[in-house]
C-alpha cells in the first residue's frame, strides 16, 4: 500500500503516456514522418520553456508545450523537421539560461521525475489515452488510406489532408501533454519505438495500431521489477526496455524472411 501511495501515480502516468504517443507514433511513421517523431518532442520542450519564462506551474507548462507540439505537427515536413529538431534543442537553453530555476525545470523536463507525480498528473495522458484508442478504432481505415496513398485517397474523395491536420493535432497534443508528466526521454521514445516494433512484427497498419499500444504497456510493466531492482530511473528503463523489444521485433522478421 506504501510502495503503490510513493510510486503507483507515476507508473500510471508512464502507461497511459506511452500508450497516448505509440498510436500516433505509428502512423507518423506510415506516413514518413519518422524525423518529426523526434522534431516535435523538440518543439514542445520549447513551448515548455517559455511557460517556465512566464512563471507557470509544472502541470500548467502542458499549454504552451501542447500548443507548440501541435503547431509543430501541423507543419512540419522532413526539410523543415531537420531545422525544427536543431532549433529545438537549442532555444531551451537558450531561453532560461539566465535563470537557474529555469534551467533545473528544462533538465526535469528532459529526464522526466515521475517518482513524486500525484494522480492530477495522470488524468491529462489518461484522457488522451483513451481519446486517442477511440481515433484509432474509429478512423482507422481513412487515417490509413490518408497516410498511406493520399493520392488514391484523394481520388476516391476521402480528402487526406484534413485527416492527416487530424494526425498532426492528435500527435502534438499527445507530445505536448504528456511532457511534463514523463519527460522529454520518455516522449520521444514511446513516440518512436512501439510503432517501429509493431512494424517488426507487422506489414498491415491496422494490426500495427493494435500492436505498438500493447507493446508499450508491456515495456512499462517490465520495468517495474526492473527499475526496483536496479534502483534505477524509471523512464530510462522503460525506453531501454522498448528499444530492446524493438530489436527483436526486426529480428523476428529478419528471420521470417519478410
Amino acid at each position: 500500500a506504501e510502495w503503490w501511495t510513493w510510486f503507483g501515480p507515476g507508473w500510471v502516468a508512464l502507461a497511459v503516456a506511452a500508450v497516448a504517443l505509440a498510436l500516433p507514433g505509428t502512423l507518423w511513421w506510415a506516413a514518413g514522418r519518422g524525423l518529426a517523431a523526434v522534431a516535435v518532442p523538440q518543439a514542445a520542450l520549447v513551448g515548455a520553456a517559455v511557460g517556465v519564462l512566464l512563471n507557470l506551474s509544472h502541470g500548467q507548462i502542458a499549454l504552451p508545450a501542447a500548443l507548440a507540439a501541435v503547431l509543430g505537427g501541423l507543419v512540419v515536413r522532413p526539410g523543415g523537421a531537420a531545422v525544427l529538431l536543431g532549433a529545438g534543442m537549442a532555444l531551451p537553453v537558450w531561453l532560461v539560461s539566465g535563470s537557474p530555476h529555469g534551467m533545473n525545470e528544462v533538465t526535469d523536463l528532459t529526464l522526466s521525475r515521475i517518482l513524486g507525480l500525484d494522480w492530477s498528473g495522470v488524468w491529462p495522458s489518461a484522457v488522451l489515452a483513451v481519446g486517442g484508442v477511440v481515433v484509432a478504432a474509429t478512423a482507422h481505415r481513412y487515417l490509413r488510406a490518408a497516410v498511406l496513398d493520399p493520392v488514391w485517397a484523394a481520388s476516391a474523395g476521402l480528402h487526406p489532408r484534413p485527416w492527416l491536420a487530424v494526425l498532426g493535432i492528435w500527435g502534438g497534443l499527445a507530445v505536448g501533454v504528456t511532457l511534463p508528466a514523463i519527460g522529454l526521454i520518455g516522449v520521444v521514445g514511446f513516440l518512436i519505438l512501439p510503432g517501429l516494433a509493431a512494424r517488426g512484427l507487422t506489414l498491415r497498419l491496422g494490426h500495427g495500431l493494435v500492436a505498438a499500444p500493447v507493446l508499450a504497456l508491456i515495456s512499462v510493466l517490465l520495468a517495474v521489477p526492473v527499475a526496483h531492482v536496479l534502483d534505477a530511473p524509471p523512464v530510462p528503463v522503460a525506453v531501454t526496455i522498448q528499444a530492446v523489444i524493438t530489436v527483436v521485433a526486426y529480428g523476428l522478421r529478419v528471420c521470417a524472411g519478410r
